[in-house]
């Protein structure tokens, strides 16, 4: 499997990416494709770019979710696929700057339905993994309601 890997320039490994899917996020939360293959993707970003609690000054949790929910479409990279399901573990919360590299995989690829494991870390330290679960919404096939 070829994959693209950032070797100079951010912006032109991202011209080179064929991203069908979300590339209004890619911009609007400034992420950065590292690598992007069928079966992967991994996006740096900069955590002083993120939000920060005022009260403890740690990185808002939400703003994981986010990337992650980007990592997932990204790495599915079909924009018939609707993420209905996420299963995660906040494992260190962090407070300093730097950079976070998130990884995504495809660990099942299904017709209908698709996991990714996404793996966030930064200097080494997983600051959050989990499962996203995409599938494709048709006319024949919708999210199942519990009675």
């Amino acid at each position: 499997m070829e994959e693209a890997v950032l070797d100079e320039d951010v912006e032109s490994l991202e011209e080179q990416v064929e991203l069908r899917t979300h590339s209004d996020v890619l911009h609007a939360h400034g992420y950065h494709i590292l690598t992007h293959t069928q079966e992967s993707i991994t996006l740096k970003l900069l955590s002083q770019q993120l939000v920060h609690l005022k009260e403890s000054g740690y990185i808002f949790s939400g703003e994981f979710l986010t990337a992650g929910a980007f990592c997932a479409h990204a790495c599915v990279n079909d924009p018939e696929f609707t993420l209905i399901q996420i299963h995660h573990d906040f494992l260190n919360p962090i407070k300093e700057d730097g950079e976070i590299l998130i990884k995504a995989t495809l660990i099942i690829d299904g017709k209908i339905k698709k996991i990714v494991k996404i793996d966030a870390s930064m200097n080494e330290i997983t600051l959050f993994e989990g499962e996203w679960v995409l599938v494709k919404l048709t006319d024949e096939v919708s999210i199942p309601k519990d009675s």
